[in-house]
């Protein structure tokens, strides 16, 4: 096992926005002797540092970031552990998650972005599409967002959680703060701890299940036939989690599951339609076609807001 080698390779002092030293050992120590046959799934991997510390400890690493810049310069900060490594450039909020499905992938490392939304999703989605998942690890359970998404997991009884890194004993410690934009750093006192390895409990619980992922999103839409990116949507659904459906210029109605199957809804939205419609979605809920109750015809489709976006973030960063 190399791992004590590699902390001394790539201390946080060598770049700031990296995981502590105190975090990669724990995390070493939680999963050293049974990683070694182990696929680890990172979300997040910046330039790289955590990333060779997770190649050194599991058979395999796919790592994913939203930066082609980033896989990069985390490939050369891997050096000979490359080999190790799949390189994957995703939107972990947009791209389907079935993506992974055909891997076995034993533990997730979340550390991409630390907006709740961003961290429930990549936690609930990890849980929803990877069967042989055993660990869920995050990073910056420091911050309220971070520390919110766990907490309610692990309320929900989805994971039990054990605390790594800095803070891990429960003791006051000095946290360097980070701005990249000044590169200026500072420090605070903290006692959250600066992570949390959780064990996988969602598929030993009878009765607790993952929230649908198309909950709380925004979906615009647009009126059949759908000809070109430039057309301007109508209007939004957003399908909250206590069956209110949010439209928009359609004020509001009522969704339900469909008995027939798992990714049709039944909804009520008497200020489009004084009949009940269906919503189908697709395979991996970015999508979805809406059409009156047992027709074949769809009036209009409906994208999640980011999908829209994608393609212009994307050309964004090649600039």
């Amino acid at each position: 096992m190399t791992v004590p080698i590699l902390f001394a390779i790539f201390p946080r002092s060598q770049h700031q926005a990296t995981t502590s030293r105190s975090y990669k050992r724990h995390l070493a120590q939680h999963l050293c002797g049974v990683s070694e046959s182990m696929t680890a799934l990172e979300l997040g991997i910046y330039h790289g540092h955590t990333t060779a510390v997770l190649a050194s400890m599991f058979k395999k690493v796919i790592a994913v970031d939203l930066k082609q810049e980033f896989l990069k310069k985390a490939a050369d900060t891997l050096g000979k552990l490359e080999r190790k490594v799949v390189f994957l450039e995703m939107d972990l909020f947009v791209d389907g998650w079935s993506l992974f499905a055909g891997n076995r992938v034993d533990v997730v490392v979340i550390d991409a972005n630390h907006g709740y939304e961003y961290v429930r999703a990549d936690a609930e989605n990890a849980l929803r599409y990877l069967p042989h998942l055993k660990h869920l690890v995050f990073h910056d359970t420091w911050t309220d967002e971070v520390e919110r998404a766990v907490t309610e997991l692990e309320s929900a009884g989805m994971m039990s959680c054990q605390n790594i890194g800095l803070g891990a004993d429960g003791k006051e410690y000095d946290h360097r703060v980070w701005d990249p934009r000044t590169n200026r750093t500072w420090f605070v006192k903290q006692t959250r701890p600066e992570g949390k390895v959780c064990e996988n409990r969602h598929t030993q619980i009878s009765g607790k299940a993952i929230a649908p992922n198309f909950w709380e999103k925004l979906f615009l839409l647009y009126k059949q036939p759908v000809t070109t990116l430039g057309m301007c949507s109508a209007g939004f659904f957003r399908f909250e989690a206590n069956g209110v459906l949010k439209a928009g210029n359609w004020s509001e109605g009522t969704w339900k599951m469909s008995n027939v199957s798992h990714d049709m809804l039944l909804i009520r939205l008497p200020k489009m339609s004084p009949r009940p419609m269906e919503i189908h979605f697709n395979v991996d809920r970015s999508a979805f076609l809406l059409t009156q109750m047992g027709h074949t015809h769809a009036d209009w489709f409906g994208i999640l807001d980011q999908m829209v976006q994608r393609p212009f973030h994307l050309a964004d960063g090649m600039f």
